[in-house]
């Protein structure tokens, strides 16, 4: 199973931090325009139990993936599993931590196996490691750019 951990450190509170990413609406703003990411079914607010119906480009076609949230625990952490997708095995853990001095720390950790079979000579471990990388690099840019109060 692959890993990939990225932080980022933002200046505003763990619940302001923690109700925007709790919004599938929010994440459509942080993601790159590329990915193409489409909610056909999600709640307005997640929840624990929540399931959130999207699609997603990628490696050269639309994906139709469904994640369930199976951990809430308001406002440091939330857990999402892939429960429909092409990949075999996906977890992504959102940490969001207080730090000192009105800083708050958010921690996407991610568990993944890469498909097998055809799909896998493309969806590579090593590339969707390259593309949660640039992913990621923009989702923080974002971030900073709509939750930085400092800036």
């Amino acid at each position: 199973m692959a890993e990939f951990e990225t932080s980022v450190t933002l200046h505003n509170t763990q619940q302001a931090i923690c109700d925007f990413l709790l919004n599938p609406a929010n994440i459509q703003k942080i993601s790159p325009p590329e990915t193409g990411l489409r909610f056909t079914n999600a709640p307005d607010r997640i929840s624990e139990g929540s399931q959130i119906e999207f699609e997603i480009r990628g490696f050269g076609q639309t994906q139709r993936l469904i994640h369930t949230i199976s951990v809430l625990d308001y406002p440091s952490r939330f857990v999402e599993q892939q429960t429909v997708g092409p990949l075999k095995n996906w977890v992504h853990e959102h940490r969001i931590v207080a730090l000192d001095q009105g800083l708050v720390e958010v921690t996407d950790a991610i568990q993944f196996t890469a498909p097998g079979g055809l799909i896998g000579l493309l969806m590579t471990e090593s590339r969707i490691l390259d593309n949660l990388r640039q992913g990621f690099e923009f989702r923080h840019q974002k971030m900073q750019e709509l939750l930085d109060i400092a800036t």
